[in-house]
């Protein structure tokens, strides 16, 4: 063989070996996201998958696990009033030991990194609309596009704190008790 034939056939094997690892390492790009509900007023975009489960405890938390792509959700509306404590201290024990100590900057999202469970970690305690929502995966990818798909309502019971401005949505007063997609985290 002549030198050009083996340096083109190097090319090629070069190539194959390059977009199989695109396909391989950048499995986020090729998912399709349908949209859950977390808690009441939360909701969230995750992968389609039939490899998942969903549980509530007896305190009110949520559980969302999908095995296929390493993702697990945990959410808890702090209004119930009766399981408010306890609730809230089972969360605030569960994000202890799911979130890493080690920051990381991930397309412009905070990550925690938890080199024990090697997964990535965020945490979102939204006081308007009562939730805390802990997500965790193996994926940074999914996990990034999870969190920036959040979105919450409030439900409102006075016309006095109505106009507040989210993303450069202006929302204006509306009647009482009327639940208000105001939030997106």
């Amino acid at each position: 063989m002549n030198n050009k034939l083996k340096a083109i056939l190097i090319i090629a094997v070069f190539a194959l070996i390059c977009i199989g690892s695109y396909s391989i390492f950048e499995p986020a790009i090729h998912l399709s996201y349908e949209r859950i509900n977390l808690t009441q007023s939360c909701t969230a975009e995750v992968p389609v998958t039939d490899k998942s489960s969903d549980y509530v405890d007896n305190l009110g938390i949520e559980y969302y696990s999908d095995y296929e792509h390493n993702l697990n959700i945990t959410s808890f509306n702090t209004e119930n009033n009766i399981t408010f404590s306890q609730g809230n201290l089972k969360m605030e024990r569960i994000k202890l030991n799911a979130l890493g100590h080690q920051k990381v900057n991930e397309s412009g999202v905070i990550l925690y990194r938890n080199d024990d469970l090697d997964n990535y970690g965020i945490f979102v305690d939204d006081k308007r609309s009562h939730n805390q929502i802990l997500i965790t995966s193996t994926n940074s990818d999914i996990l990034i596009r999870v969190y920036k798909s959040l979105q919450a309502s409030v439900l409102v019971n006075s016309t006095d704190d109505l106009n507040y401005n989210n993303s450069g949505s202006h929302y204006s007063r509306s009647t009482t008790g009327m639940s208000l997609p105001l939030l997106t985290f």
